[in-house]
């Protein structure tokens, strides 16, 4: 993958975050998706963002949160979208405000399920900062009382 190169020696501690190093994270944790990023980069010639992740973060996610029974990969989205937002630059910020959280409030249901595996941090941050900016008309996600979900021991 030569157009997108991680970026040596990169941690938390680093500054921002791009888009491309989100995307290459996405490609270590489900290595299925490391082809489809190629071939994202050679048809657009770019990671076009917006687009990537809305089929490789969305599509997947709103699957799961439908059937919510692999609750391990939900978390990782769910973190995933966190340290977009948390921890991404401007571009990757605005991925998660435009693209991911608009689609995820579509479905009432889902985005109040999308809700219970996020921190209580960042359902402050949608709630009092990401939401006000869109102005959708959808709820709040509560704040008070919700446990993040934990993994189901599985047999």
């Amino acid at each position: 993958m030569s157009i997108i190169k991680p970026t040596p020696g990169h941690d938390e501690d680093s500054g921002p975050m791009t888009p491309e190093q989100f995307a290459l994270r996405l490609g270590e944790r489900f290595p299925e998706k490391r082809r489809t990023l190629l071939n994202h980069v050679q048809a657009y010639r770019r990671l076009a963002g917006h687009v990537f992740f809305a089929e490789e973060i969305n599509t997947p996610l709103l699957a799961l949160l439908e059937e919510e029974e692999d609750i391990g990969a939900i978390q990782w989205y769910c973190m995933l979208i966190e340290k977009m937002w948390f921890q991404g630059d401007t571009d990757a910020k605005n991925i998660v405000e435009v693209t991911i959280i608009e689609r995820l409030s579509d479905d009432p249901a889902l985005w109040l399920r999308f809700g219970q595996y996020i921190s209580k941090e960042f359902r402050w941050a949608v709630n009092d900062k990401i939401l006000p900016m869109l102005a959708l008309n959808i709820p709040k996600l509560p704040t008070d009382g919700w446990q993040k979900k934990r993994p189901r021991n599985r047999k």
